[in-house]
C-alpha cells in the first residue's frame, strides 16, 4: 500500500501518474469523443492512517489535488 506523498513529484508513482492521465484523455478524444469529468473519486489514506503518518495528509493531498487539476485543462474544475 502506498502513502499520499508516493504520488507527489518526487514519489514513487508520481512519473507514471503524471504520463498516464494526458496519454488516457488523449487517446479518448483521438476517437472523437469529448470527455468531461465532473468528479473524481480519490480512495487513498489508509497507509498513512496505519504508519502514523497521517499528520501531513491534508496538506499532501490538497497539494496533490492541485497538481491533478494542472495536467489537463478538462481537470481544471473537477470536484473531489
Amino acid at each position: 500500500a502506498l502513502e499520499i506523498n508516493e504520488w507527489l513529484l518526487g514519489g514513487s508513482m508520481h512519473s507514471e501518474f503524471a504520463a498516464y492521465i494526458p496519454k488516457s484523455i488523449h487517446i479518448i478524444d483521438s476517437l472523437g469523443y469529448d470527455p468531461q469529468f465532473l468528479s473524481v473519486m480519490w480512495m487513498q489514506g489508509e497507509s498513512n492512517a496505519i504508519n502514523g503518518t497521517y499528520s501531513d495528509y491534508k496538506t499532501n493531498l490538497q497539494t496533490f489535488l492541485t497538481y491533478l487539476r494542472g495536467l489537463d485543462t478538462k481537470l481544471t474544475n473537477v470536484r473531489f
